[in-house]
């Protein structure tokens, strides 16, 4: 195939929601819809008193598209508490999100949100909850845009201040707290074709390589460093070089220890 866009779309349609849905398809919504629904069911199993609550509805994918664009909407237009959203106040209020969903709907679905089953998702892994809607996304991102030669290897922070495990401060960066991933971009757009979260351990720089450019070894693509220059020891940078792509074993760490918040 040839490098470059491997889809066609007419001008008339290229909205934000149109590419959007390229990435995420009504059949990730139908899973999200399914296991949230089915994350309340065991969840109401488990806790029997539930009489005092709202009805539940189960969200279909119209539903879930809404709540989802909710968050997208909180995101931009910030306020101090989330039932703001919903007031009947002619100052403060804002009336298309109650044409949208309620707040207590709004609240139904936050509460049980679930990409997978819990029951039989395995959960050796610490990001469980979110690795198959993550791979899909990045499987779409790899099938509509086959890069040229040049690619990079880059770091970057996704701002989060709540509760996590996976958290981190870097100081000089500037979005200090938050996630850290690790992305694969195309050199000159910086359109990213694959990614993964640091997940709060000593990772060895030839894994973390490996898993970024899973795919592309072997058909002549040129990778280029940018941070990992300065991780030590810079003695072994050239020989790690030489051998990443043969994905020979090597025992150089990124020590990962930032300080605690």
């Amino acid at each position: 195939m040839k490098p470059g866009i491997q889809y066609q779309v007419h001008p008339s349609v290229a909205t934000p929601l149109y590419y959007f849905q390229l990435f995420v398809d009504d059949e990730m919504f139908q899973e999200i819809c399914k296991n949230t629904e089915l994350f309340y069911t065991q969840k109401k199993n488990r806790k029997r008193r539930l009489s005092h609550k709202k009805k539940w509805e189960c969200p279909d994918i119209g539903t879930m598209k809404c709540f989802f664009g909710v968050l997208l909407y909180m995101g931009i237009v910030r306020k101090p508490a989330t039932e703001e959203y919903w007031t009947l106040s002619t100052l403060f209020g804002t009336p298309g999100m109650r044409e949208l969903m309620t707040f207590d709907h709004f609240k139904q679905i936050l509460s049980s949100l679930h990409f997978v089953d819990e029951e039989v998702v395995d959960k050796t892994n610490i990001l469980y909850k979110i690795n198959p809607f993550k791979e899909k996304i990045i499987s779409v991102s790899r099938k509509l845009y086959i890069p040229d030669q040049s690619l990079t290897i880059d770091e970057s922070m996704i701002r989060f201040n709540r509760r996590s495990k996976l958290i981190i401060y870097i100081p000089l960066k500037p979005i200090k707290y938050g996630f850290k991933a690790y992305l694969l971009p195309k050199a000159s757009s910086g359109y990213v074709l694959q990614w993964c979260l640091h997940e709060g351990k000593k990772s060895l720089l030839v894994e973390i390589i490996q898993k970024l450019t899973q795919g592309f070894e072997g058909k002549g693509y040129t990778v280029a460093f940018q941070w990992i220059v300065f991780t030590p020891p810079l003695i072994r940078f050239n020989i790690l070089l030489m051998l990443v792509l043969g994905y020979k074993e090597q025992s150089i760490k990124i020590e990962q220890n930032y300080p605690s918040r």
